[in-house]
């Protein structure tokens, strides 16, 4: 319960901060704007975003391997691809719509792209993390630093570039999740024929 009230008023400030740079611009969007919209405190926003900038970062992936590495279950790629997966299919459509908006801001609004760029690699050290426990290898690996960075990189699949070099998500999170089935199952074929061990 208290994890869903967390992630409820941590989804909820960052819809009312999208839709206020989208109608605003960024620099003319304060934090107690946010706060106002939300109807919170400030000490409430800054405890969830250290600044006005990290309201624009998800951490939806690194929660769901926290709450993976917490559980008392086997680690594996399997149990990887099924954790992701449902903390997708927990988004409501308005949810999914604001995710799809704060990738646009990222890519568009100049403060937002150190975000952007600091988004792709920031859950790196958590599959780092994750694969050497799942090898049992040490974090400095060379299997478990390739095998977390091919990780990364089917997470990243399902944004794919359009025309203009924009990367767009998938219009609903069902496509998303398909797609993230698909390349962990490449992944997997991968990891087979080089007879990788999975866990």
């Amino acid at each position: 319960m208290r994890i869903r009230k967390r992630n409820r008023t941590r989804r909820a400030l960052q819809r009312a901060a999208i839709d206020l740079v989208e109608r605003k611009g960024y620099q003319a969007t304060s934090v107690d704007e946010i706060c106002e919209e939300v109807e919170v405190s400030r000490s409430t926003f800054f405890r969830y975003f250290g600044n006005k900038d990290s309201v624009f970062q998800s951490d939806l992936l690194e929660e769901e391997v926290i709450g993976l590495l917490d559980a008392p279950v086997r680690l594996s790629l399997q149990a990887l691809e099924d954790r992701i997966c449902a903390g997708f299919q927990e988004l409501s459509p308005e949810d999914w719509d604001a995710e799809r908006r704060r990738m646009h801001l990222l890519q568009t609004v100049p403060e937002l792209r150190t975000s952007l760029f600091s988004e792709v690699f920031r859950p790196f050290p958590l599959a780092i993390h994750y694969v050497a426990r799942m090898l049992d290898l040490p974090a400095d690996s060379l299997r478990v630093r390739t095998l977390a960075g091919a990780i990364i990189g089917a997470l990243a699949a399902h944004q794919v570039p359009d025309a203009d070099g924009m990367y767009e998500l998938p219009a609903t999170a069902e496509d998303a999740i398909a797609i993230y089935r698909s390349t962990f199952r490449e992944l997997n074929h991968i990891l087979d024929q080089n007879q990788v061990p999975m866990s």
